[in-house]
Protein backbone atom coordinates (compact mmCIF):
# COMPACT_ATOMS: atom_id res chain seq x y z
CA UNK A 1 0.00 0.00 0.00
CA UNK A 2 2.75 2.40 0.91
CA UNK A 3 4.60 1.51 -2.29
CA UNK A 4 1.59 2.43 -4.41
CA UNK A 5 1.18 5.74 -2.55
CA UNK A 6 4.82 6.59 -3.16
CA UNK A 7 4.41 5.96 -6.89
CA UNK A 8 1.26 8.07 -7.02
CA UNK A 9 3.03 10.92 -5.20
CA UNK A 10 5.98 10.71 -7.56
CA UNK A 11 3.62 11.00 -10.54
CA UNK A 12 2.05 14.13 -9.04
CA UNK A 13 5.42 15.75 -8.39
CA UNK A 14 6.84 14.76 -11.80
CA UNK A 15 3.96 14.88 -14.32
CA UNK A 16 6.34 13.80 -17.07
CA UNK A 17 7.34 10.63 -15.21
CA UNK A 18 6.49 7.36 -16.93
CA UNK A 19 6.36 4.21 -14.83
CA UNK A 20 7.87 1.37 -16.85
CA UNK A 21 8.64 -0.89 -13.90
CA UNK A 22 5.87 -3.34 -14.64
CA UNK A 23 6.00 -3.53 -18.40
CA UNK A 24 8.16 -2.16 -21.19
CA UNK A 25 7.42 -2.82 -24.83
CA UNK A 26 10.55 -0.97 -25.87
CA UNK A 27 13.56 -2.94 -24.69
CA UNK A 28 15.81 0.05 -25.46
CA UNK A 29 14.19 2.12 -22.69
CA UNK A 30 15.55 1.21 -19.25
CA UNK A 31 13.10 0.31 -16.53
CA UNK A 32 12.25 3.13 -14.11
CA UNK A 33 13.49 5.66 -16.72
CA UNK A 34 12.25 9.20 -16.08
CA UNK A 35 11.03 10.24 -19.53
CA UNK A 36 10.52 13.89 -20.28
CA UNK A 37 9.33 15.04 -23.65
CA UNK A 38 12.09 16.91 -25.45
CA UNK A 39 11.42 20.39 -26.80
CA UNK A 40 11.12 20.59 -30.59
CA UNK A 41 13.38 23.46 -31.72
CA UNK A 42 12.76 23.01 -35.45
CA UNK A 43 9.92 25.57 -35.58
CA UNK A 44 12.04 28.14 -33.70
CA UNK A 45 14.98 27.68 -36.06
CA UNK A 46 12.66 27.90 -39.06
CA UNK A 47 11.35 31.26 -37.82
CA UNK A 48 14.90 32.59 -37.28
CA UNK A 49 15.99 31.50 -40.76
CA UNK A 50 12.94 33.10 -42.41
CA UNK A 51 13.51 36.36 -40.53
CA UNK A 52 17.20 36.42 -41.54
CA UNK A 53 16.38 35.77 -45.19
CA UNK A 54 13.74 38.54 -45.12
CA UNK A 55 16.21 41.09 -43.69
CA UNK A 56 18.81 40.12 -46.29
CA UNK A 57 16.23 40.48 -49.07
CA UNK A 58 15.32 43.99 -47.88
CA UNK A 59 18.99 45.04 -47.80
CA UNK A 60 19.59 43.68 -51.30
CA UNK A 61 16.45 45.39 -52.63
CA UNK A 62 17.53 48.75 -51.17
CA UNK A 63 20.98 48.39 -52.75
CA UNK A 64 19.41 47.51 -56.10
CA UNK A 65 17.10 50.55 -55.99
CA UNK A 66 20.04 52.86 -55.25
CA UNK A 67 22.01 51.34 -58.12
CA UNK A 68 19.09 51.79 -60.51
CA UNK A 69 18.65 55.37 -59.33
CA UNK A 70 22.30 56.12 -60.11
CA UNK A 71 21.86 54.71 -63.61
CA UNK A 72 18.76 56.65 -64.56
CA UNK A 73 20.78 58.55 -67.15
CA UNK A 74 20.77 55.51 -69.41
CA UNK A 75 16.97 55.66 -69.62
CA UNK A 76 16.57 59.37 -70.41
CA UNK A 77 19.23 59.95 -73.04
CA UNK A 78 18.31 62.54 -75.67
CA UNK A 79 14.92 63.50 -74.24
CA UNK A 80 13.81 67.13 -74.15
CA UNK A 81 12.27 69.33 -71.50
CA UNK A 82 10.61 72.71 -72.09
CA UNK A 83 12.02 75.96 -70.80
CA UNK A 84 9.89 78.80 -69.49
CA UNK A 85 10.90 81.39 -72.07
CA UNK A 86 8.21 83.79 -70.92
CA UNK A 87 9.88 84.05 -67.50
CA UNK A 88 13.48 84.12 -68.74
CA UNK A 89 13.54 85.12 -72.39
CA UNK A 90 17.11 86.41 -72.18
CA UNK A 91 18.61 83.24 -70.71
CA UNK A 92 21.56 82.07 -72.84
CA UNK A 93 20.41 78.50 -72.17
CA UNK A 94 16.74 78.92 -73.08
CA UNK A 95 17.16 76.76 -76.18
CA UNK A 96 19.35 74.12 -74.52
CA UNK A 97 16.56 71.57 -74.00
CA UNK A 98 18.21 68.19 -74.67
CA UNK A 99 18.53 66.20 -71.45
CA UNK A 100 21.60 63.98 -71.19
CA UNK A 101 21.49 62.86 -67.55
CA UNK A 102 19.51 62.98 -64.31
CA UNK A 103 21.17 62.12 -61.03
CA UNK A 104 22.23 63.61 -57.68
CA UNK A 105 25.36 64.80 -55.94
CA UNK A 106 26.83 63.42 -52.72
CA UNK A 107 25.61 66.46 -50.77
CA UNK A 108 21.94 65.96 -51.65
CA UNK A 109 21.36 67.96 -54.83
CA UNK A 110 19.29 66.37 -57.57
CA UNK A 111 20.16 67.74 -61.00
CA UNK A 112 19.39 67.54 -64.70
CA UNK A 113 22.20 67.85 -67.22
CA UNK A 114 21.59 69.31 -70.65
CA UNK A 115 24.07 69.57 -73.49
CA UNK A 116 25.49 72.90 -72.32
CA UNK A 117 24.29 73.53 -68.75
CA UNK A 118 22.98 71.99 -65.53
CA UNK A 119 19.76 72.61 -63.62
CA UNK A 120 19.28 71.94 -59.88
CA UNK A 121 15.90 70.25 -59.39
CA UNK A 122 15.75 69.20 -55.73
CA UNK A 123 17.57 69.40 -52.41
CA UNK A 124 17.06 66.34 -50.20
CA UNK A 125 18.53 67.44 -46.85
CA UNK A 126 15.91 70.13 -46.32
CA UNK A 127 16.04 70.11 -42.51
CA UNK A 128 19.80 70.47 -42.11
CA UNK A 129 20.63 73.93 -40.64
CA UNK A 130 23.94 74.35 -42.46
CA UNK A 131 25.71 76.81 -44.73
CA UNK A 132 25.32 75.43 -48.24
CA UNK A 133 27.06 76.35 -51.49
CA UNK A 134 25.64 75.61 -54.93
CA UNK A 135 28.46 74.25 -57.09
CA UNK A 136 29.62 76.28 -60.08
CA UNK A 137 29.72 73.17 -62.25
CA UNK A 138 28.48 69.60 -62.34
CA UNK A 139 30.46 67.23 -64.55
CA UNK A 140 32.01 70.16 -66.36
CA UNK A 141 28.72 71.94 -67.12
CA UNK A 142 27.87 75.31 -65.53
CA UNK A 143 25.03 75.28 -63.00
CA UNK A 144 22.82 78.07 -64.35
CA UNK A 145 19.29 77.17 -63.21
CA UNK A 146 17.59 76.49 -59.87
CA UNK A 147 14.21 74.86 -60.35
CA UNK A 148 10.96 75.94 -58.68
CA UNK A 149 10.85 75.73 -54.87
CA UNK A 150 14.10 73.75 -54.50
CA UNK A 151 15.14 75.71 -51.39
CA UNK A 152 11.72 77.10 -50.40
CA UNK A 153 11.26 74.80 -47.41
CA UNK A 154 14.89 74.34 -46.38
CA UNK A 155 16.30 75.23 -42.97
CA UNK A 156 19.64 76.40 -44.36
CA UNK A 157 21.46 79.14 -42.46
CA UNK A 158 22.91 80.49 -45.70
CA UNK A 159 22.92 79.68 -49.40
CA UNK A 160 25.93 80.72 -51.46
CA UNK A 161 25.68 81.13 -55.23
CA UNK A 162 29.04 81.79 -56.87
CA UNK A 163 27.98 81.65 -60.53
CA UNK A 164 26.60 85.09 -61.49
CA UNK A 165 24.69 83.52 -64.43
CA UNK A 166 22.67 81.24 -62.15
CA UNK A 167 18.95 82.05 -62.18
CA UNK A 168 16.11 81.01 -59.86
CA UNK A 169 12.72 79.93 -61.25
CA UNK A 170 9.85 81.85 -59.65
CA UNK A 171 6.47 80.18 -59.23
CA UNK A 172 3.13 81.77 -60.00
CA UNK A 173 2.53 82.42 -56.30
CA UNK A 174 4.44 84.59 -53.84
CA UNK A 175 6.48 81.75 -52.37
CA UNK A 176 10.19 82.54 -52.29
CA UNK A 177 12.55 80.19 -54.18
CA UNK A 178 14.69 80.32 -51.01
CA UNK A 179 13.33 80.13 -47.47
CA UNK A 180 13.11 83.67 -46.10
CA UNK A 181 15.17 82.81 -43.01
CA UNK A 182 18.10 81.80 -45.22
CA UNK A 183 20.83 84.34 -45.94
CA UNK A 184 21.71 84.53 -49.65
CA UNK A 185 25.38 85.09 -50.49
CA UNK A 186 26.01 85.82 -54.15
CA UNK A 187 27.67 88.20 -56.64
CA UNK A 188 26.21 91.68 -56.71
CA UNK A 189 23.82 92.16 -59.61
CA UNK A 190 23.07 88.43 -59.89
CA UNK A 191 19.62 86.86 -60.00
CA UNK A 192 20.24 85.61 -56.46
CA UNK A 193 20.36 89.23 -55.31
CA UNK A 194 17.04 89.87 -57.10
CA UNK A 195 15.50 86.95 -55.21
CA UNK A 196 16.79 88.24 -51.86
CA UNK A 197 15.47 91.76 -52.44
CA UNK A 198 12.11 90.57 -53.80
CA UNK A 199 11.32 88.08 -51.03
CA UNK A 200 13.05 89.68 -48.06
CA UNK A 201 16.09 87.43 -47.62
CA UNK A 202 19.20 88.88 -46.04
CA UNK A 203 21.69 89.43 -48.87
CA UNK A 204 25.48 89.51 -48.67
CA UNK A 205 27.52 90.41 -51.76
CA UNK A 206 30.29 87.96 -52.54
Amino acid sequence: MNENNEKDNEKEVNPGYTDLSEKSEDSSVPLNFDYYKKTDYSSVMRTIVIAGVSVLAIICAAAAIRTVDKRKSADIQLTTEPFNKNAYPDSPYADDLTVTEKSYTDDGLSYTLYEHHARITEYKDIFMPIDFTIPDQIKGLPVTEIDYYVFSYCKLKSLTVTNPECIFFDGDDDLSPVAVDTEIIAPEGSDAQRVAEKYGNKFTAK
